[in-house]
Formats: C-alpha cells, sequence, structure tokens
C-alpha cells in the first residue's frame, strides 16, 4: 500500500521528468492537496454507481474525552476526569414534572471510584450526569423531550428520562456518502465491578429528521441510534450525535449508582484524511490498491495538463525568467 508522501513525490516525478530546480514546479502540498480532492471526488462517483467502498478507504478511531464537544464546559471536563481521590458530589433533585411526585429529598451520590480511568472512556451527557458535574440540567441540550416538552420516555420508574442522555463527539470532515460518511459505529460499556464489560453493540446511523422522529416509533424509540452534523460555528468539523443513552446505572436495592462508562469506535471516511490524530505522512494512505494509478493518472491529466504542455525553464543562470517565458508559451498554445 502506498503512503501519501509516496504517492505525492511519484506524481510529482512522473510531472517534470524527475527534475526538481525548474521554476515551474508545483509545491508538495498542493500536490498532496489535489490527491485529498480527487480521492474524495473518485470515492463519491463510486458510491454513485451503486458499488459499496472498500474497507480500506476507511480510518478507525476510538473516541476519547478530546473530542466530547461537551467538554469545552470546565465542570463536565473535570467531572468526566474525575479520580478515586475526588470530593464526593451530591444532586439535589426537584420535583419530577413528568410524574408530579416530591422528590426534594431525594439525593444521588456519586462514587468517585465510577467516573473514568482512561480517556477513551467516554460519560453520555444527561440531566443526571450534568446535574453530577454541577451544571444545571436542561432537557432540551440532552434532547430527551420533544418540542412539546414531552419526554420520550415511558415513566416506568422515577424520572427515568433524565437518566439517558447523549454523545456529541468532534471528528474531522467526513465524505457525506449513504447520508454520514460512517461505518461500523458500536459502543460498548466498560464497567468491571459491575460486570458490565461487554462486546460491543451496533449503533445505527439516520438522517438528523429520522433521529428527532423516532420517538413516535413505537418499535425503535428507546433504541440508541446517531446522526451527524456540521456545527454552524465551525464549518472544519463534523459532529457525531449518538442518542437515547443510558447514562447511569440504578438498582432496586441501592438506587443510583456509578455512570456507566463506554467506549466508541468506528470507521471514518475523512474528507481529508491527514486530519485524523496522529498522522504522518508516510503512514498508508486510506486508498484501495486499485485505485492509486487512477488517482494519479487523473491529477496529471486534470490538473497538471496545462504545466506539462509549458516548457521548463531550468534555473542554470540564477536569473527568475519565468515572467519572461510563459506568457509567449500562453500565446502559442492559444495559436496552436
Amino acid at each position: 500500500m502506498a503512503t501519501l508522501n509516496e504517492i505525492a513525490y511519484n506524481i510529482k516525478r512522473l510531472a517534470y521528468g524527475g527534475k526538481s530546480n525548474s521554476e515551474q514546479n508545483v509545491n508538495i502540498e498542493q500536490i498532496k492537496f489535489w490527491i485529498h480532492y480527487h480521492r474524495a471526488m473518485m470515492l463519491k462517483e463510486i458510491s454513485a454507481e451503486g458499488k459499496e467502498l472498500n474497507y480500506s478507504n476507511f480510518q478507525s478511531i476510538l473516541f476519547d474525552q478530546s473530542n466530547d464537544a461537551f467538554a469545552i464546559r470546565g465542570q463536565w471536563e473535570n467531572y468526566i476526569n474525575t479520580t478515586a481521590n475526588d470530593t464526593i458530589i451530591t444532586e439535589a433533585i426537584e420535583d419530577d414534572p413528568a410524574t408530579g411526585e416530591d422528590e426534594t429529598a431525594a439525593a444521588v451520590t456519586a462514587d468517585p471510584t465510577a467516573t473514568t480511568n482512561s480517556s477513551n472512556q467516554l460519560i453520555a451527557y444527561s440531566n443526571r450526569t450534568a446535574s453530577l458535574a454541577g451544571i444545571t440540567p436542561n432537557s432540551q441540550l440532552t434532547r430527551n423531550e420533544s418540542f412539546y416538552g414531552s419526554n420520550h420516555y415511558d415513566n416506568n420508574f422515577k424520572r427515568r428520562h433524565d437518566d439517558y442522555g447523549i454523545f456529541v463527539l468532534n471528528m474531522p470532515n467526513v465524505i457525506n456518502i449513504d447520508g454520514s460518511g460512517i461505518k461500523n459505529l458500536r459502543y460498548r460499556k466498560t464497567q468491571d465491578n459491575l460486570y458490565q464489560n461487554h462486546g460491543s453493540v451496533d449503533i445505527p446511523i439516520l438522517s438528523r429528521n429520522e433521529w428527532e422522529n423516532k420517538q413516535y416509533n413505537r418499535f425503535s424509540k428507546h433504541s440508541v441510534s446517531a446522526f451527524v452534523s456540521r456545527p454552524r460555528s465551525n464549518n472544519n468539523i463534523d459532529q457525531l450525535n449518538i442518542g437515547y443513552v443510558k447514562s447511569v446505572f440504578k438498582s432496586d436495592t441501592n438506587g443510583y449508582e456509578d455512570p456507566i462508562r463506554y467506549l466508541i469506535y468506528a470507521d471514518l471516511l475523512l474528507s481529508d484524511p491527514t486530519k485524523m490524530s496522529g498522522w504522518n505522512d508516510d503512514q498508508t494512505y486510506p486508498l484501495q490498491q486499485s485505485l492509486v494509478n487512477v488517482l494519479i493518472e487523473r491529477i496529471l491529466q486534470k490538473e497538471l495538463n496545462f504545466t506539462l504542455r509549458v516548457p521548463t525553464d531550468t534555473i542554470s543562470d540564477n536569473s527568475d525568467t519565468t515572467k519572461i517565458v510563459q506568457p509567449q508559451v500562453q500565446r502559442q498554445v492559444r495559436n496552436s
């Protein structure tokens, strides 16, 4: 498999016959930009033909706390990084508007051993975990209430809808293929002390409208699902929204226990693969091997065709004569 540097320098050698001292040489960063752009266009064209994209075009990610969009709030960032020595937090719960029952005497204690012990462990942002972090609950933010104020969950026991929350995870821009540009999205719990360290579960990816309206589907309204959005304030990232996620454990005997720690995995089809954390240009470029030569030929024809027709001005006299030579060449091209 070819690396990004190998592809870029191969294109440059083919374009200029191995010469590197020509005044018209294209910068290698420009060639890399063309590689990203034409890779994205090629993959879109393949998908438009109804063909499935090869797995080698995707990049695998294990999300961590740096991806958590709620971590811009200092209280939440501190909460998800709580260690065993941190202070226990007590939550005072007000009356439950869903049931009308008085719960002012109830309280939830955050066990410090229940917080994350790895940067890859994530906690769903719910009304209950937000309260534990010292943040005022907001059902619009956790998206577990409809436009009309009704909650999305059956009230089988008190304040159940406050126990469910959402992940909003920042990630580099993905190529919008099949509505998302994401494959194999899955999650799993990682609580050893409560025997919750189980295998991963797939998460379906919906459109935003489907995600928001699934509350009216009696078969799937309680299931975990996701959609991809782009924040208005930053077009350089996309956000993976995973909703209807249970955020805390609750037992009949002990009441509320630990917040649930999750690991979240996915395969991303990035528009610029170099935006993946930890990337370097000597890594294998995420493009199936059979398309590498097609990509090179496409860039040579579409981007470097004019340059190939222009005679190179080799620097042999310490004088940059590009401005003198190029207009003459352009007139010859127009007259030919």
